[in-house]
C-alpha cells in the first residue's frame, strides 16, 4: 500500500510526501522480507525516481544501484526489470551531466528492451527518445535525428498520434531537425 501510495505522489509531483511514504513502505519490507528480496528491490528504485524528482540524487542513485543489483542476482542479466531501471539510471546521469556514462547506461537499456520485449514495443520507443535527446546533447545531431525518428514510429504506432508520449516525441524531432 505504502508503495502504491508513493506512485501516486509521484504522478502528481509530490515527491517530498511520497518519499516519506515510499520510506515506510520500504522499512516495513526490508524487515518482513529481507534486503535482497524482489518487492524490496521494487520498493528501493521507486522510492529512488520519488527521491529523482525532488532533486536528492545522490541518494536515488544509490536505491536505483541496489535496486539493480537485487535485480540481476535475482532475475539475472537480461530482465524487464534490469532494463527498466538502466534507463531510470541513464535518465538521472543524464540530468548530473555525466552525459556518457548516461549514453552507456541508455545503450544497454536499449539493447535489452530489444531483446526482451521485442524491436516495437513502446519501452523500446521511451528509451530511443531520450536516447536522441542524449545524442543532441553530446553533438551528435544526425545519430540524434535518426534515434528521434525510430522513436516517433514506435510511439505512434503503440500508442496513437494524440497520446502525450507520441506528440513530445514528435516535439523533440521537429526541434532536432529545426537547427538544421
Amino acid at each position: 500500500l505504502y508503495h502504491n501510495l508513493g506512485g501516486l505522489d509521484h504522478s502528481r509531483g509530490r515527491y517530498a510526501k511520497g518519499a516519506a511514504t515510499a520510506r515506510k513502505g520500504l522499512a516495513l519490507r526490508v524487515a518482513t522480507l529481507g534486503p535482497t528480496h524482489l518487492d524490496v528491490a521494487a520498493d528501493r528504485a521507486a522510492l529512488a525516481a520519488l527521491l529523482e524528482g525532488a532533486g536528492r540524487l545522490d541518494e536515488a542513485e544509490a536505491l536505483y544501484r541496489q535496486a539493480l543489483a537485487v535485480f540481476r542476482r535475482r532475475l539475472g542479466s537480461v530482465h524487464y526489470e534490469v532494463a527498466v531501471n538502466l534507463h531510470n539510471l541513464a535518465a538521472l546521469r543524464q540530468a548530473r551531466g555525466d552525459l556518457r556514462g548516461a549514453e552507456r547506461l541508455y545503450a544497454e537499456a536499449l539493447s535489452m528492451k530489444r531483446r526482451v520485449c521485442g524491436p516495437r514495443h513502446l519501452d523500446v520507443g521511451l528509451t530511443l527518445n531520450n536516447l536522441a535527446l542524449l545524442q543532441r546533447d553530446l553533438g551528435k545531431a544526425l545519430e540524434a535525428r535518426r534515434t528521434a525518428r525510430e522513436a516517433v514510429r514506435l510511439l505512434d504506432r503503440a500508442l496513437g498520434r494524440s497520446h502525450p508520449h507520441a506528440r513530445t516525441a514528435r516535439a523533440n524531432l521537429a526541434s532536432l531537425s529545426a537547427k538544421d
